[in-house]
């Protein structure tokens, strides 16, 4: 894939101090994907790809606008530059029956200049910035098995999705700056599932299960390596959602939805 881009940015940082971008760039995304058949019922996968993250305008902008979710102002950053990924992942799947799978793969990504969202200046504002870059690996398992073939539960299957990474940060000066995650990134992921489907009464529901491990929401503000402002980090939450379907005729079709059945709070912790 090719892509050209253009960034045009006409703004101030202040009343006398004009901003003005224009970058325009071209990049070329390769990318290999291949299969190989073990059996009838199971196969590898391998897949190389190469990706962008251009920064959003609001990133970019410098101008404040008041986050009210978690209170905070915010600014951009029109020094930011594009995020780039370099991704590999091998994957082994199997197919048990036309219902049924499981899958096991690894995973790995390089990030050149990914976009963090900071602490900066006395007030604990936030902004965005650059790292130098950052390595995501990790396992990735994925089932989803009928009950029947278990337990003898007609019409259900159990789904689940676990993902464990292993995230780090590479800083300009890796002698006194400190370790830490990718902002944004758990160490783990776990959703899983319950559903029921049973075509002849046109009848479907789910309930679904999902937990995050821990991640850093903005990451601290820094001065030659020493910590003025720490990181805030969204501490993990059990969330749990359902629904039901049910088909009235051919031309009508019955949804109930409930988000987040559980209700607990949402808790960031930020520790001087």
């Amino acid at each position: 894939r090719a892509e050209y881009n253009r960034l045009m940015l006409d703004g101030y940082y202040d009343a006398s101090t004009p901003v003005n971008k224009d970058e325009p760039t071209f990049n070329l995304f390769p990318s290999v994907n291949i299969s190989y058949n073990l059996t009838k019922k199971s196969l590898l996968r391998f897949a190389y790809a190469s990706t962008i993250n251009r920064p959003e305008f609001r990133e970019v902008s410098p101008l404040s606008y008041y986050d009210f979710t978690e209170k905070n102002s915010v600014k951009g950053n029109p020094e930011l530059k594009d995020a780039k990924i370099q991704n590999i992942d091998v994957r082994f799947e199997n197919y048990p029956s036309p219902t049924e799978t499981f899958s096991l793969a690894a995973f790995y990504k390089q990030f050149t200049n990914p976009i963090e969202m900071v602490s900066v200046g006395a007030g604990s504002d936030f902004s965005f910035q650059n790292a130098v870059g950052a390595t995501n690996y990790g396992l990735e398992l994925e089932v989803k098995k009928s009950l029947e073939t278990i337990i003898g539960l007609r019409n259900f299957s159990l789904g689940l999705n676990a993902s464990y990474i292993f995230s780090e940060v590479e800083f300009a000066n890796s002698q006194s700056e400190r370790s830490r995650p990718l902002q944004g990134q758990s160490p783990f992921v776990v959703n899983a599932s319950l559903f029921y489907q049973n075509d002849k009464l046109g009848l479907s529901s789910s309930l679904m299960y999902n937990i995050m491990g821990k991640r850093i929401m903005v990451a601290a503000e820094l001065n030659q390596g020493v910590v003025i402002t720490p990181d805030i980090y969204e501490l993990s939450r059990h969330v749990l959602d359902f629904s039901i379907n049910k088909k009235m005729g051919k031309h009508l079709e019955f949804k109930l939805g409930v988000k987040d059945l559980l209700s607990q709070n949402v808790v960031t912790q930020q520790t001087y």
